[in-house]
């Protein structure tokens, strides 16, 4: 898989359209990778796959009143990955599903932001970033999945993570049920925690920043699937998300930091 992204808005464009940028953007992104399946029995299997993915990025923004350079990112960020899922069926009603996976990041950066407000204003400190960063990543999941009744099913797993640049360790727990109304109709419901790693060029800039805790967010899930043709399906849900330790900007306490190019 190959994805070749470029974008240059103008100054003019940057003004007319309240842009809080302007300059050149050129992305480069590639995977490649290989899965396979194992028998080891009528009642398990596996299925493991390894991939390589590279992201390089070429970019030049510059703020549209002062023309100043505002962010230069020549990043290269590459990652080697490896997944296996074993399942094992025990009964008719009653099977797991186990496994982990593990990722070797190689980030290269060399970098420049100058923080900027939306009136040119400088709010904060410039930083250089030029670096190169060697971290891993890994993982531990089990399921269970057991039918409970003719017309109900039921999973409950729980999924570890380690992430060795800032040493945390975090446990997300899921549970879910599906119940049968007819052949044609099912409800269902969910909880499920899920933990995200914060980008290495935000806990590079700092030590303090290794203290940052992964954001969380709480998914709340209730929803109906109905068969409407033979290759149709219809499905309606509600959901509620929560979240927690999102990195904040002290300047801007609105400001999500991810999302504010790592200020």
């Amino acid at each position: 898989i190959w994805a070749d992204d470029h974008n240059s808005p103008d100054r003019e464009t940057a003004l007319e359209n309240k842009m809080s940028h302007y300059g050149s953007q050129d992305l480069y992104q590639g995977t490649i990778g290989l899965s396979w399946r194992v028998l080891f029995s009528d009642k398990t299997f596996a299925k493991t796959s390894v991939s390589y993915t590279g992201m390089m990025f070429d970019e030049d923004w510059y703020h549209p009143i002062t023309k100043s350079l505002n962010i230069k990112n020549r990043s290269l960020e590459e990652s080697f990955n490896i997944r296996n899922v074993t399942q094992t069926r025990f009964s008719d009603v009653y099977y797991i599903e186990y496994g982990i996976d593990g990722k070797l990041l190689i980030n290269s950066y060399d970098n420049y932001y100058q923080n900027t407000s939306s009136f040119g204003d400088k709010t904060g400190t410039e930083f250089t970033m030029d670096d190169k960063i060697n971290s891993f990543k890994g993982g531990i999941f089990i399921s269970n999945n057991l039918k409970l009744h003719r017309q109900l099913t039921g999973n409950i797993g729980i999924r570890g993570d380690y992430f060795n640049y800032n040493e945390s360790f975090t446990v997300s727990p899921r549970l879910s049920f599906a119940f049968n109304l007819d052949d044609k109709t099912t409800l269902r419901t969910s909880y499920g925690q899920y933990h995200q790693n914060l980008p290495l060029l935000l806990l590079s800039q700092s030590e303090k920043n290794k203290e940052l805790r992964n954001p969380m967010a709480a998914h709340i899930i209730a929803g109906m699937d109905r068969l409407i043709g033979a290759d149709t399906k219809l499905t309606v849900e509600l959901y509620q998300k929560t979240y927690q330790y999102f990195p904040m900007a002290t300047e801007q306490p609105a400001v999500f930091v991810v999302d504010e190019d790592y200020f």
